[in-house]
């Protein structure tokens, strides 16, 4: 099959294609809210930046089979720093690089179509080697066919990994059964505390944009981030007014499509528990949550959870997206695992292999000391030399740079 890389210029070329990529999105495994187009066109309008410091240019290609068919959006961005002069850093990084919003960004296609898309893409970037320095790859499935592909390009340094969860929905009583024992008593406690002390519980579901909701959602998130002697940090994701616009016009827009879900747990009439999920076709994607630590030792988040699940299997869904990110309020549900890792490749030129292996030994020393979890991730870090770096792109001088590449999978 023979492919072609196409650049969009602008976002509205976006919506050009919006109609074709929300089929794609259709039929990604595993299904995310950060793979639709709402979601990254959105993203584009309340983080890019443009200032002295930093500015993102729009980058953003498209990948299409030789009948036309849209195969993979790769919704990129250069980030230059600083924005003016010679001398500077020019990083491809794709959507989604906010605080943690978006959970997992990268390419965006089929699984089967993994390596021919990659391959489209490198040969691509290889011919454009001087527009960029750095490419920052992410959302890379681990064991998957997109991982080969960007190993025979070579020069990768490995840099995250980053874990989600699964839970297959059949109905409650196996899906009990098949968690520990110690979990099935924590639920059966979790029950008694609140009957015990006399509190009747309400289970709702908001289906529909409601400010009253989503202010409910964002004062119990803050409450459980500013709350002391938790065993877990939880840092409030929204506590920025850019993070609580781009969610709440998110929220909005997908209401409209029956994709939005806020669970909420009342007591005496007043939310204790809020979590906010995201339905996609069969699937629901359970995203960020809050309580008031007051209700603590009753359990209230683990109630929450446990009756949304119980909604989700009487809805006939099929899979809960636990989201991205290793905890125990997810594993004790014994989900399924997969992992997406995340790369750094440098820019086979002359400039790439200065500008971009400066930019890179930095940022891995960086990682090293930020935080444990990071620590962990970097301890595998190696460094290509030039030698590598040129060679594994398949460089070749005089090689002609177009602005379209195509490919075959017969290489």
């Amino acid at each position: 099959m023979t492919v072609a890389v196409e650049p969009l210029l602008d976002v509205d070329g976006l919506a050009a294609i919006e109609a074709e990529w929300e089929a794609l999105d259709r039929e990604l495994e595993p299904r995310t809210p950060f793979t639709s187009p709402l979601w990254l066109r959105l993203w584009w309008k309340h983080f890019h930046r443009e200032g002295w410091l930093r500015k993102d240019k729009w980058f953003v290609h498209i990948v299409r089979d030789e009948g036309g068919k849209l195969l993979a959006v790769a919704p990129l961005i250069r980030v230059d720093q600083p924005a003016h002069g010679p001398v500077g850093l020019r990083r491809l990084r794709f959507f989604g690089a906010d605080t943690s919003l978006t959970e997992v960004r990268g390419v965006i296609c089929r699984r089967s179509d993994e390596n021919i898309v990659f391959k489209a893409l490198c040969d691509y970037l290889l011919v454009n080697r001087s527009e960029w320095d750095v490419i920052e790859w992410s959302g890379i499935r681990s064991g998957g066919g997109a991982r080969a592909v960007l190993d025979k390009a070579g020069a990768l340094i490995s840099l995250t990994s980053t874990p989600m969860y699964l839970l297959q929905l059949s109905n409650w009583n196996d899906l009990v059964a098949s968690v520990s024992a110690n979990m099935r008593k924590n639920l059966r406690k979790a029950y008694e505390r609140l009957r015990a002390g006399g509190h009747n519980f309400e289970f709702r579901v908001v289906e529909q944009a409601d400010d009253r909701a989503l202010n409910r959602f964002f004062r119990l998130h803050s409450r459980r981030a500013q709350a002391s002697n938790m065993l877990v940090i939880h840092p409030d994701k929204f506590r920025t007014s850019r993070n609580r616009a781009f969610i709440t016009e998110y929220i909005t827009e997908v209401a409209k499509r029956n994709g939005l879900r806020i669970f909420e747990l009342r007591i005496e009439g007043e939310a204790v528990a809020s979590r906010l999920a995201f339905h996609l076709d069969d699937t629901l994607y359970f995203y960020y949550a809050g309580y008031d630590p007051l209700w603590r030792r009753s359990s209230v988040g683990t109630v929450l959870m446990a009756e949304a699940l119980k909604w989700a299997i009487g809805s006939g869904l099929k899979t809960a997206n636990l989201s991205a990110g290793k905890d125990l309020s997810k594993l004790r549900w014994k989900p399924s695992e997969i992992v997406f890792d995340s790369y750094t490749q440098i820019s086979p030129c002359l400039r790439g292999m200065v500008v971009g292996q400066t930019y890179a030994t930095i940022d891995s020393s960086l990682r090293k000391f930020s935080s444990p979890r990071k620590q962990q991730s970097s301890l595998g870090l190696t460094t290509p030399s030039a030698e590598g770096l040129t060679s594994g792109f398949g460089f070749r001088r005089g090689r002609n740079l177009s602005a379209r590449a195509t490919s075959s999978d017969e290489g």
